[in-house]
């Protein structure tokens, strides 16, 4: 059996495995997310986690570590464009948030493989996704 976190969201009771969890500690002290203390790591619980582990290094390259990619991916106010907008594909998700650590608004594309959600990349947003995430979205007739 794997291990798990159940907690109480909305009188409803959730299970999340761990794999689901995300390990992190906020730099600034400043992350509201509900987390459950066990030892000294603290699990951030958010829907789904995001796996880095293989794309963590190469987001490094645009400035962006995995808990500021996170950040943005668990902003309540993300525009999330299912398909991305760019993919040849039609995988992947590119969701447009803020990251309070960085203090701009950040471009994450996540992959959903066989019921893991990849990291593939993330950025400072450019001009585009900053305009969608300011108008919550694009108008309709905009990918």
């Amino acid at each position: 059996m794997r291990a798990a976190i159940t907690f109480e969201v909305a009188h409803k009771s959730v299970t999340y495995p761990l794999s689901q969890c995300v390990q992190s500690v906020p730099d600034d002290g400043t992350q509201s997310h509900e987390h459950l203390k066990r030892n000294t790591i603290t699990y951030y619980v958010y829907g789904v986690a995001v796996d880095w582990s293989k794309r963590g290094d190469y987001i490094a390259k645009h400035g962006v570590t995995p808990g500021q990619a996170d950040e943005a991916l668990n902003d309540a106010n993300a525009v999330i464009f299912d398909p991305d907008y760019n993919t040849i594909s039609g995988q992947q998700v590119r969701t447009i948030g803020y990251s309070p650590s960085t203090r701009t608004v950040l471009s994450v594309i996540t992959l959903d493989k066989e019921g893991v959600v990849w990291g593939v990349n993330a950025w400072k947003s450019n001009s585009r996704d900053g305009s969608y995430y300011r108008e919550g979205g694009p108008d309709e007739q905009e990918p």
